[in-house]
């Protein structure tokens, strides 16, 4: 393109601006796809290669590969193990589904976590946790207060349906009955606690 422009005689001065902006708009476009496709592709890599889903929870559980109430996107597994990294460190990461989105939200931004002084999650992964988490939960549409604890939870109600749930009902409660929470498995539940409702 440059020798064609080149060799052609310029003489109007709308012409001669006319060829550099087309020339400047093909060069940016040109170097946008570039680097679109090198960092779609090493984005790809990079969490691929620093992934690290619990072995459990990627496993064959019931037709469910993840154990989880619903199976994991493709699109939402980087927002999946940012999340497991941020909060399944210190307690069981919970299922999206068990909490509204509104109290996902206002956790996710708390530094005070139910009181406890927690290092700022950074912008970017606080985008990614979200993202998973409001794909996965459902907004609190009733007028009653929005729920921070699995207690007061309707969702967290509706997806334990007659069965009788240890006082008081904590995170590591979850460990008790599901046997396979610590690595994301939510399915099926120990026979001692179970009540024999589907969850």
């Amino acid at each position: 393109m440059i020798l064609v422009i080149s060799s052609m005689t310029l003489k109007s001065p709308v012409r001669q601006r006319l060829y550099r902006k087309a020339f400047t708009f093909a060069i940016m476009v040109g170097l946008s796809l570039l680097l679109g496709i090198g960092l779609g592709t090493s984005q790809t890599h990079s969490v691929e290669a620093q992934s690290e889903i619990p072995t459990a929870a990627l496993t064959q559980t019931s037709g469910n590969p993840y154990g989880m109430v619903d199976p994991i996107d493709d699109q939402q597994l980087a927002g999946y193990q940012t999340y497991l990294n941020q909060c399944a460190t210190c307690h069981v990461a919970l299922p999206a589904a068990v909490l509204p989105t509104q109290t996902w939200q206002a956790l996710i931004a708390d530094s005070a976590h139910y009181g406890i002084a927690l290092p700022p999650i950074a912008n970017f992964d606080q985008r990614l946790i979200l993202s998973y988490l409001q794909a996965y939960s459902r907004p609190n549409r009733d007028r009653r207060a929005i729920p921070y604890r699995l207690s007061r939870s309707a969702y967290f109600q509706a997806l334990h349906p007659q069965v009788s749930l240890p006082q008081p009902l904590t995170l590591s409660s979850c460990v008790g009955c599901h046997l396979g929470a610590s690595e994301q498995n939510y399915i099926g539940a120990a026979d001692q606690n179970y009540s024999g409702a589907a969850e």
